[in-house]
């Protein structure tokens, strides 16, 4: 049988595949907007992937999500190919600009912005939009405390506090959702958790905040819980970590409760279509990112799969990140996905190729062929140099 060659199937691809799937993520995105258009107050999460991990990334995804929706609104792919790109640390503020200031152009209010704790971030939102609410994502200051209570749990002598991490990580996710917005009464609860660790339940020296709010304890639940004992070097080193001062600032931007997880579910989604394993060209990884985002808005709402006599399915797992609670969790099993829009995309592709159906593809900057810093030299050169490199090192050997 005669087989595609890998030349022609690139061709093939950029000069059919890319437009199709260029013009189906514009067709869906400009109906997610106009719908958003009418509304007076949106809250948006934004995030940053990059397609390798460290600080080597040649290319980075930035996204904004629809909180109340779920839908993917607008993304940029960024290469260090680019010349405007002055290495892979600058492309996550690049991205948040560039979604934002595309998002300003549909008129689409973007009334909060969540994100993570960016330093960057941090001050181009503060200087550049500042007409935006900027909130934290609450997992993420959740995992920064509990990297920090583990590494002080693992000196010795604070062993104890290893049995309340995830106590405080659940009062940290309560004083968010329960502080109605107020920063001074979050940070009041927050700063509580140290009378609690040690067993008093009632204080004075708060403003809006003077008891805990579970139930009276029972001499059992008493008996069983082992209480930090105050001045002990594992409360003074709790007391440290809850005090601290960039913890205080940074419960100023949890008090709305946002959190990105869905948005880091599309990008458990974006790896099937992307994986960060192997390498594409930038006009391929923008086509995969249109499909991520297509398949993502397409399914969002899938009611949960049930059995043939009507029970509700589950998964039950044993997650990895969760080593405090040592609990197995019950996770829901979906319904099974459709994609129906694939079947129009070959009809696009085969009426391009036999009737003439014009599509366009999608508008990239221009980027350097390569991401070295040095101009490529001839094959010649580099095989010249090479080759006495390798003499010379056989003639020290022998």
């Amino acid at each position: 049988m005669p087989i595609v060659g890998e030349t022609q199937f690139y061709n093939i691809q950029k000069r059919y595949l890319f437009p199709v799937v260029n013009e189906s993520w514009l067709s869906m995105q400009t109906a997610i907007l106009d719908g958003l258009s009418t509304v007076d107050r949106i809250v948006m999460s934004g995030d940053g992937r990059c397609d390798s991990p460290g600080h080597c990334a040649k290319y980075m995804t930035y996204t904004l999500m629809d909180e109340e929706m779920g839908y993917i609104t607008e993304f940029c792919v960024l290469s260090t190919a680019d010349p405007n790109v002055k290495n892979s640390n600058a492309m996550e503020p690049m991205g948040l600009r560039k979604c934002v200031n595309s998002l300003k152009q549909f008129d689409i209010n973007i009334a909060v912005l969540t994100t993570d704790r960016h330093v960057t971030i941090r001050k181009i939102m503060r200087l550049e939009y500042s007409t935006i609410t900027h909130q934290f994502d609450v997992w993420h200051l959740v995992k920064s405390i509990t990297k920090r209570l583990t590494a002080v749990a693992k000196i010795k002598g604070n062993e104890p506090l290893f049995d309340w991490i995830q106590s405080i990580n659940n009062h940290l996710w309560w004083c968010a959702e329960s502080c109605n917005g107020d920063a001074e009464v979050l940070r009041e609860k927050w700063q509580s958790v140290v009378y609690h660790t040690a067993g008093i339940h009632s204080w004075s020296d708060k403003k809006h905040f003077h008891t805990c709010q579970h139930d009276p304890l029972s001499d059992e639940d008493r008996k069983g819980t082992s209480w930090l004992r105050a001045g002990s070097p594992s409360h003074d080193a709790l007391q440290k970590v809850i005090q601290d001062k960039t913890v205080l600032k940074d419960l100023g931007h949890v008090t709305m409760f946002c959190h990105t997880g869905q948005l880091e579910v599309y990008h458990s989604l974006l790896l099937k279509y992307s994986p960060k394993r192997q390498h594409f060209s930038y006009a391929g990884m923008v086509c995969r990112t249109q499909l991520a985002a297509i398949d993502h808005n397409y399914h969002l709402g899938r009611k949960q799969a049930t059995t043939h006599s009507g029970e509700k399915r589950y998964n039950i797992v044993y997650p990895k990140t969760n080593s405090h609670s040592k609990n197995w969790v019950a996770k829901t099993i979906k319904q099974r996905k459709e994609y129906p829009y694939r079947a129009d995309m070959m009809k696009d592709v085969v009426g391009m190729r036999m009737l003439g159906l014009k599509k366009s593809s999608p508008q990239l900057p221009p980027v350097k062929p390569n991401i070295a810093p040095i101009e490529k030299p001839s094959t010649s050169d580099v095989v010249a140099k090479t080759t006495l490199h390798t003499r010379f090192s056989c003639h020290k050997q022998h």
